[in-house]
């Protein structure tokens, strides 16, 4: 019986941190230009299975979508991204650090959609 437990525990696990980042820097590309960059984070997306990794943000501030991760602070962001409303937002400290449609929010500090995209 513990056997099987133990194949079942194994068969049910995975290397992937599914919403939460994991280490590694998204893509600068996809920061200015997110409708060419499906499934990376920052890109454009309807479903969470549109992100290779992390989440679909479907908060106003993602616009209609935008692939990215949860977070509680910080640190729980890629470097050049910060934690606000619990998600990961490319940081800023103007508005032209950020993609089209976005502005740079919260003290100049994270790019986030004004609407829709």
């Amino acid at each position: 019986m513990l056997l099987l437990v133990g194949l079942f525990g194994s068969a049910t696990c995975d290397d992937d941190d599914g919403p939460y980042w994991s280490g590694g820097d998204p893509d600068p590309y996809c920061r200015s230009n997110p409708a060419d960059c499906p499934g990376g984070i920052g890109g454009f997306c309807d479903f969470d299975d549109d992100c290779d990794d992390g989440i679909c943000c479907r908060d106003k501030n993602c616009g209609s979508g935008m692939c990215t991760y949860f977070c509680s602070g910080n640190v729980d962001c890629p470097h050049n991204m910060r934690c606000e409303h619990g998600y990961c937002f490319f940081a800023c400290s103007h508005d032209a650090d950020c993609g089209p449609g976005q502005s740079c929010e919260h003290g100049e500090t994270i790019c986030e959609y004004e609407g829709g995209h």
